[in-house]
Order: structure tokens, then C-alpha cells, then sequence
């Protein structure tokens, strides 16, 4: 008994410096201060001279574009994942890089869906979208769709 527990690994133990003596930076920290130096340079571009203009280009490059990737990358999706359930011609790590490959395009293909969506409801091409209810008429008949809640 007394040996199993002289070869057992001893415990890590956290510190907040390295071997050398540097100090280490939380992740929540580098998340903040990746933020931070983005929005400072954001602020700075929009600042600039030419700033308000190279955010319409941007902006309307991606009111365009946005649709055209969520389309392509939801599409590319749909066929890496029929791909990936072949068990006769791929091999099993050829299968784990396409299954990969499938949930990476899917979350690019739902974040460009979401943008699509976001800058046509910010221009005005969409309506922001109303909850739709069954409505029923006298004596419990229904009628069509409505609005609700009713005005």
C-alpha cells in the first residue's frame, strides 16, 4: 500500500509565473485586452477621415456577401455531412476530418445567416419579425392567421 502511493503522480500545482519568473496573464484577461485593442481600433477608424466611409464600403459588402457565404457554407454542410457517414471507401480519421470540416462550416454558415438576417432587418429590406398566432372566431372556429397580440 505505502508504495502505490510513493509512485503516484504528485498534484500540479497553479502559479502565476513561469519557470524564468514572467508572470502569467489570466485568460479573461487577454480575452479583455484583445477586446479592448479592438475597439480602440475600430474608434480610431471611424475617427478618421475616411473612416465613415470605408465602414459604409464595409458594410454594404457585407450586406451583400453575408447571404451569398451562409448559402455556400450551409450548402457545403448539408454534403460534408452525407460524407462523413461513408464507412465503405473512407478510412475512420478521413471521416473525423470531414464530420470537423461539417460542424466548422455549419457554425460559419449560422453566424453569416445571422449577419444576412441582422443587415437587412438595419436597412429596412425585412421586417423585424412578429410572433403569429391561430386565431379563432365566434364559436371557436378558426379564421386565419393574426397577429398577436391583437390590435
Amino acid at each position: 500500500m505505502a508504495r502505490a502511493e510513493q509512485n503516484e503522480k504528485a498534484a500540479t500545482v497553479r502559479t502565476t509565473s513561469t519557470s524564468r519568473g514572467a508572470r502569467t496573464r489570466s485568460k479573461s484577461a487577454l480575452v479583455a485586452l484583445t477586446a479592448s485593442a479592438l475597439a480602440l481600433a475600430w474608434a480610431g477608424v471611424e475617427l478618421a477621415g475616411a473612416g465613415g466611409t470605408v465602414y459604409a464600403y464595409g458594410f454594404f459588402f457585407t450586406e451583400f456577401f453575408a447571404g451569398v457565404v451562409a448559402l455556400v457554407s450551409l450548402s457545403l454542410t448539408v454534403m460534408m455531412g452525407l460524407l462523413a457517414t461513408d464507412r465503405l471507401v473512407l478510412l475512420i480519421r478521413h471521416r473525423v476530418l470531414l464530420q470537423s470540416a461539417h460542424r466548422a462550416t455549419g457554425i460559419l454558415g449560422v453566424a453569416g445567416l445571422v449577419v444576412h438576417v441582422i443587415t437587412k432587418i438595419s436597412i429596412g429590406r425585412a421586417a423585424r419579425p412578429t410572433p403569429w398566432c391561430r386565431s379563432s372566431g365566434a364559436g371557436g372556429s378558426t379564421s386565419g392567421w393574426a397577429p398577436w397580440p391583437p390590435s
